[in-house]
């Protein structure tokens, strides 16, 4: 049937149909021009009576032009199957196709993965490993790390058996991209397309391509930028996003960044409509287009947009109502942030404290760590109830979360009395480098253990960390326990200089009644006094019993 279809059509129509056939991917009437060698004008006479026929379709593109593509997949792959050129990269391409209407993108992966399996357990005939394993490396859907690994794999394996298939095996997309950059490193442009032409990528997305390798393997933002701008003039969308974030991230030229992102927005595009919206609400602070350019993004379903407008909400316009409802419509598509940022909402806001352990919950089920810390702090301070902060806190700590040590073994040492679970979480906290753990267990150690050489030793550790209350604390212990004057001036100077009033007054003291210094014990009195330590009344009959 196929055959005779083939045999029914003019030269002209057949050199059309291989033309477009042979290319698989839809082809533009300019480009079977090219293949054909016949006029455009032709072309399109012919196209016509095709599309007639019901043999092609014509496809629609942002632009006046067509594309074209065999309407009847299977006949494209017979057309492969019997009449692919033997010696060209369409030497599989039946194959390739045929998988790829057969299987779904999962399955295809899956078969990936067997076949990568029985390369190493098993003797196969070497066609099949060709075969098989270029068909699957050129399916569309394959991830390219996977591709990789069936490239090589086969090729090693007919290597290793000696077969001329192993010098057939074509390269795979990383090893032609690698090539690809070395090109561009050369600046041998022409190379570079030629590469990926022949890798697969289609004329209309090429300058997209070399784009995004100039852009991210080369880091030279500017060819990026003339390959972008190259690939916009053919209309291609992610382009136009792709330079938009460029201009946004790289060159920080934010105006230019607009203009592209609204191109590409206009165009449906949803990451320019979300990107734009952080654009104008991060960068020029213009909170009505944000809100219009989430709202976009959010009603095309966009799940972070929708998150997006509740943080606009609840941050920017105090809209406490409108950041419930988005943080809601997010929480119904699974956004974990947006069940944490809402739990807060109820918690802090609402005062709701039921709705916000319910949504606290939502997301300690998806393994949200500050979820579960926020969830202890709820049962602990608000609900009283201990055990189940406990319970939060443990969930938080082997999840990694330092604050939850830190007030894990706050709970044991003050309200379970438990001096060796409280040392415990303390010391998980000190090891990455938690200051206040370090000053919460010197006091531990000075007022409850009364171990004052380890008090001194956290003490010390928490001021070398710019603890203000450990330069204050260590100067009481120099002071009181330890009889070292000089190091308690010492460390209470380092603590007035980071801020802190006790230390002032309690420098004032030691000025006054150990060095018996007058003028500095009154400097002292006095800016405590300013920073609202001790009331008038207090401070002048300091500085007349001083006089």
């Amino acid at each position: 049937m196929y055959k005779h279809r083939l045999d029914s059509l003019s030269v002209q129509q057949q050199a059309i149909i291989d033309a477009i056939a042979q290319n698989w991917d839809a082809i533009s009437t300019g480009e079977i021009a090219k293949k054909t060698r016949l006029e455009s004008k032709a072309v399109a006479s012919q196209l016509r009576q095709l599309v007639k026929a019901q043999l092609i379709r014509k496809i629609p593109t942002s632009t006046k032009n067509y594309l074209y593509q065999v309407n009847e997949r299977f006949f494209n792959i017979y057309y492969l199957m019997r009449l692919g050129k033997g010696k060209n990269r369409n030497k599989v391409l039946w194959l390739v196709r045929f998988l790829e209407i057969w299987c779904g993108d999962e399955e295809l992966a899956e078969r990936a993965e067997k076949h990568l399996e029985a390369l190493h357990i098993r003797s196969l005939d070497e066609r099949h490993v060709f075969y098989f394993s270029q068909a699957l490396a050129k399916a569309s859907s394959i991830p390219e790390g996977l591709q990789h690994r069936l490239v090589t794999g086969a090729r090693d394996y007919l290597k290793a058996k000696g077969s001329h298939y192993a010098l057939e095996i074509e390269k795979s997309h990383l090893e032609v991209r690698s090539e690809v950059v070395d090109d561009l490193r050369a600046s041998r442009y022409n190379l570079a397309r030629k590469r990926l032409l022949d890798d697969g990528i289609s004329l209309s997305n090429l300058e997209f391509v070399l784009g995004n390798i100039a852009r991210g393997e080369l880091k030279d933002f500017s060819l990026a930028e003339q390959y972008y701008l190259k690939s916009i003039e053919k209309g291609v969308t992610s382009a136009m996003f792709n330079l938009a974030l460029l201009y946004d991230m790289e060159f920080k030229h934010f105006q230019k960044a607009e203009q592209y992102y609204v191109m590409a927005a206009e165009r449906g595009d949803t990451d320019a409509m979300y990107n734009l919206a952080m654009l104008c609400e991060l960068e020029f602070k213009n909170i009505p287009k944000a809100e219009q350019y989430y709202l976009m993004a959010a009603a095309k379903g966009m799940t972070k947009a929708l998150f997006g407008l509740a943080l606009l909400y609840e941050t920017e316009l105090k809209n406490v109502q409108k950041a419930e409802q988005y943080y809601l419509m997010a929480v119904e598509r699974e956004h974990v942030e947006a069940m944490f940022n809402l739990a807060n909402l109820y918690r802090v806001e609402m005062k709701d404290m039921q709705k916000a352990e319910q949504y606290y919950l939502m997301a300690v089920e998806r393994g949200d760590t500050d979820a579960m810390y926020n969830l202890a702090l709820l049962c602990e301070r608000e609900f009283k109830n201990t055990e189940r902060a406990e319970q939060y806190y443990l969930m938080a700590v082997a999840n990694g979360n330092v604050d939850a040590m830190f007030n894990l073994a706050n709970l044991y040492r003050s309200e379970f009395r438990d001096l060796l679970k409280a040392e415990q979480y303390y010391q998980m906290a000190i090891e990455r480098g938690h200051d206040r753990a370090m000053f919460n267990l010197a006091l531990m150690n000075a007022r409850e253990l009364k171990n004052i050489a380890k008090a001194e030793q956290y003490y010390l550790m928490a001021a070398e960390k710019g603890n203000p209350d450990a330069m204050s604390g260590l100067a009481n212990l120099y002071r009181g326990e330890l009889k070292d004057l000089q190091k308690a001036e010492e460390y209470y100077l380092k603590a007035v200089e980071a801020g802190d009033v006790a230390a002032m007054f309690n420098l004032a003291l030691l000025y006054h009644l150990e060095f018996k210094n007058i003028p500095k014990a009154e400097q002292y009195y006095l800016m405590a006094a300013e920073k609202e330590a001790l009331t008038p009344w207090v401070v002048l009959r300091i500085c007349t019993k001083v006089n």
